[in-house]
């Protein structure tokens, strides 16, 4: 039932810090602490021990166990965490593939763009004359961009 923890015992066995729990016995009953044995005192017969083996604790002899609860929990835990994990991995290669295709779209854009202001300053710069189209064409075909 309880641990040793060396706090004093006010009220029991006399008024000094020293009437405390010492090395497991109540200051002045000469009662164990730490026997372990026995039930609640409501007659049900339920054992201590068994809240022990589901939630864990220290053990008569000092040794501590996590308990069957706490073990289960942590498994649970961690196959919450590695679904969660699945999922943020899903939500990362959609988005990727977005940036992508933004990234895509964008570059497609500024090509068409720069391609339309060349063409643009082409023929604007040059006078009409006979073959104007064909040197045009001559010379986008040799300095636009293409994807």
């Amino acid at each position: 039932m309880g641990d040793d923890y060396g706090f004093a015992n006010y009220g029991v066995g006399g008024n000094s810090l020293s009437s405390g729990i010492s090395n497991g016995i109540f200051g002045s009953t000469g009662q164990s602490v730490i026997s372990g044995t026995g039930t609640t005192g409501t007659g049900s017969g339920f054992d201590l021990s068994s809240l022990s083996s589901l939630f864990g604790g220290k053990s008569a002899d000092g040794s501590q166990s996590t308990g069957l609860l706490s073990g289960g929990l942590g498994a649970l835990q961690g196959l919450a965490n590695m679904y969660l994990g699945f999922q943020s991995y899903g939500l990362a290669k959609d988005q990727l593939a977005a940036q992508q295709q933004a990234y895509k779209t964008n570059l497609a854009n500024s090509v068409q763009s720069y391609n339309t202001s060349l063409e643009d300053k082409i023929r604007g710069r040059t006078s009409n004359y006979d073959g104007k189209e064909a040197d045009v064409q001559s010379y986008l075909a040799s300095h636009k961009l293409s994807t």
